[in-house]
């Protein structure tokens, strides 16, 4: 779910993960952009109302340089990364990265390796073992000149081996019979998709946020009901 209630901003995002079994988890990435100033989402962050019993997450480019993670222990830290650091050690986070480990890897020899991608978990979360396998992925940098950071969220919830789920033949379906097919299936999920067609009342963030899952999971049922699924093979071409 995107808490949108608390900010919106093109460099923070706040998502609470649902999922059954595991406590309700606030995930914040963010992009720490220095040109802001005193609008920078580090900045921001701290003004933001969060739940302090329910374990969180803060991870992104934070574009910060401090002795507690950089390689180097003469490290000339900025007032805000202070700032910041004051406020993690406050409310008690913990960094998952290893200290010293360089993410960001420059294109030309003139550059410098530095630690500028972090991740940070509250208390609530690390009692929970929340992340965990934090690890840097180099293959899956591409072209970035950041490499890659993957952690685990849940420990007891199986990875999903396609990302992307089920492939469709979609070019051989009949498309009548999936219009009458989805106009069937969407009568199970009309109550948060009337909200918006009511034209006499604004709609809502918390509008939009209900009826995203109730129509997308209408498009895959019907999916699943009429488009026959395509065989995984490990020479096909994408």
């Amino acid at each position: 779910m995107l808490r949108s209630d608390l900010i919106q901003d093109r460099d923070i995002q706040i998502l609470n993960i649902i999922h059954q079994g595991n406590p309700t988890t606030t995930i914040i990435n963010l992009y720490n952009d220095h040109k802001r100033h005193d609008e920078c989402a580090t900045a921001l962050l701290r003004t933001i109302p969060l739940y302090q019993n329910q374990p969180t997450i803060i991870t992104g480019d934070w574009n910060m340089h401090h002795h507690l993670w950089s390689s180097s222990l003469n490290v000339n830290s900025s007032m805000e990364t202070d700032c910041m650091v004051d406020w993690l050690t406050i409310h008690g986070y913990l960094l998952s990265n290893t200290p010293g480990q360089h993410i960001y890897i420059p294109h030309t020899s003139r550059g410098t390796p530095l630690v500028l991608d972090l991740t940070f978990a509250n208390g609530p979360a690390t009692q929970c073992t929340i992340p965990s396998d934090w690890t840097i992925k180099p293959e899956f940098a591409f072209d970035s000149d950041h490499l890659a950071i993957q952690w685990t969220l849940f420990n007891n919830v199986t990875p999903i081996s396609n990302c992307c789920g089920n492939r469709y033949n979609i070019k051989d379906t009949d498309k009548n019979a999936w219009s009458i097919a989805f106009v069937k299936i969407l009568e199970h999920f009309r109550g948060p998709l009337n909200v918006l067609m009511d034209t006499n009342n604004p709609i809502s963030i918390t509008n939009l946020e209900n009826a995203v899952p109730a129509f997308s999971t209408a498009i895959i049922c019907t999916n699943e009901q009429v488009i026959k699924k395509c065989n995984s093979s490990l020479i096909a071409k994408p």
